[in-house]
């Protein structure tokens, strides 16, 4: 594997992360009760256990899974390592998408596709 691989692996780790703060943070500040959430299943949990520690459990959850696949895309082959680059970005571009939205309070492209499919499943 090239160290631009590594790199670019890295770096989508780093991306997933911070965007995955950055909407834990913007769900912080908008969110005040669970039937705000528009995730059904982020929702029951918030319900069960209250609002600050599911989204820390949700956090903590994403960290794990964050770091566990940039680990084996690490230690995969080429395809592995595309998948998780180009996947990663994909999953970045709409969590900040939702962070933005839920800082701003202003419901963008990206952001109403998830709202309908929330509704679709929820």
């Amino acid at each position: 594997m090239t160290m631009t691989m590594k790199s670019c692996i890295w770096l989508v780790t780093a991306l997933l992360s911070g965007t995955k703060l950055v909407d834990v943070i913007s769900t912080l500040k908008r969110i005040n009760h669970p039937e705000s959430e528009t995730n059904p299943f982020a929702r029951r949990i918030m319900k069960c256990v209250g609002m600050k520690p599911a989204i820390l459990l949700f956090f903590l959850i994403a960290i794990g899974i964050i770091l566990s696949a940039g680990l084996l895309a690490l230690r995969g082959g080429l395809f592995a390592q595309i998948t998780f680059i180009s996947t990663g970005i994909f999953i970045s571009i709409v969590q900040g998408a939702v962070a933005h939205a839920n800082w701003f309070g202003i419901d963008n492209g990206i952001t109403s596709l998830v709202r309908k499919t929330h509704n679709l499943r929820g």
